[in-house]
């Protein structure tokens, strides 16, 4: 064999760049909204400013339990005057209600009422829709159901089917 026959060829670099994280967020952005990624990018700009008025309340004591984003409108919930007065002065919505506090300690509460059911998928606190959403396999019995449903402010769904190893064996 020759030398130049055991010479590895390695392929020439791509000359395209590659994007940055802020620029597929805004192309995500602008596709879901019908809207151009400049469009997008002011968008993302808008909500970011939003959220530091929220860290800066946050790193000034006020008591929030949690944000979420409806639209471009940033929720805080508040439990007093004081914060609501504080988190409307920033220009931000303030909401009272069930805060992350409390649809933490309800997904606890879900968790434990499925006593490590397989068929759980997942037990996410949704601040927005002041609840817990459990989501559970097509499949699931009859009596996860009913003990998820039982507990006052837990909604609970079907979700996709969470895969499993049995026996050495990949199922969905």
């Amino acid at each position: 064999m020759s030398a130049a026959a055991s010479v590895t060829a390695w392929a020439a670099p791509s000359a395209a760049p590659v994007p940055s994280p802020d620029d597929v967020v805004a192309g995500f952005v602008a596709q879901r909204d019908g809207i151009t990624t400049a469009q997008a990018e002011q968008v993302l700009e808008r909500k970011a400013d939003r959220q530091r008025s929220y860290d800066s309340l946050t790193a000034q004591g006020v008591a929030t339990d949690g944000a979420y984003f409806d639209g471009e409108r940033l929720v805080v919930l508040v439990d007093s005057p004081a914060a609501r007065t504080s988190v409307e002065a920033q220009g931000l919505v303030a909401r009272q209600g069930k805060g992350q506090t409390d649809l933490d300690a309800l997904a606890g509460k879900a968790l434990a009422a499925a006593k490590g059911s397989s068929d759980l998928v997942s037990v996410t606190p949704d601040l927005e829709g002041q609840r817990v959403v459990a989501e559970v396999e097509k499949d699931a019995p009859a009596a996860l159901r009913q003990a998820l449903a039982k507990l006052p402010g837990v909604a609970v769904e079907e979700g996709a089917p969470q895969a499993r190893v049995i026996f050495d064996r990949f199922h969905v």
